[in-house]
């Protein structure tokens, strides 16, 4: 490389040199971006394996102290015993909503009829002053 008035003026062999030296780096960079990739992908797999590991410890660790509160009379303190319960609790409400309803429909003929003690429907003379029996009687007031 010649400098004439302030320019640098280069050579054929030092355009090859340095075409030779762009494309080694080139080269490399793909060959060390590949590298990278392998390697952040195996970081990622590392980092999700732990986090995996540190969440069931602190599951675990969480069962555990909401048992020992539980055996000291204390109730759930810990996310995971809270959500727990929650979830049993809906799906106990929902097996409940099911029961009702099924047993709606199995006595929904019977549902809202006056019968006797022994089950029995009574007739309608007979509702009719049981119905007057059972309501009870407004006092008037003396003027």
């Amino acid at each position: 490389m010649k400098r004439i008035l302030g320019f640098h003026v280069y050579g054929k062999s030092e355009d090859a040199i340095r075409e030779q030296l762009w494309r080694f780096r080139e080269t490399s960079w793909v060959a060390s971006s590949a590298q990278l990739d392998k390697r952040i992908a195996q970081l990622e797999r590392e980092i999700e394996y732990y986090r995996r590991r540190f969440d069931e410890a602190q599951e675990r660790a969480d069962r555990q102290l909401d048992e020992f509160m539980q055996a000291n009379g204390m109730g759930e303190v810990t996310t995971t015993a809270r959500r727990d319960a929650s979830e049993k609790s809906a799906s106990v409400q929902k097996e409940m909503d099911a029961q009702k309803k099924e047993i709606g429909e199995m006595f929904a003929e019977t549902l809202g009829t006056e019968h006797d003690e022994f089950g029995l429907e009574l007739p309608e003379d007979l509702h009719d002053a049981a119905a007057a029996l059972m309501s009870v009687p407004t006092q008037k007031k003396a003027s």
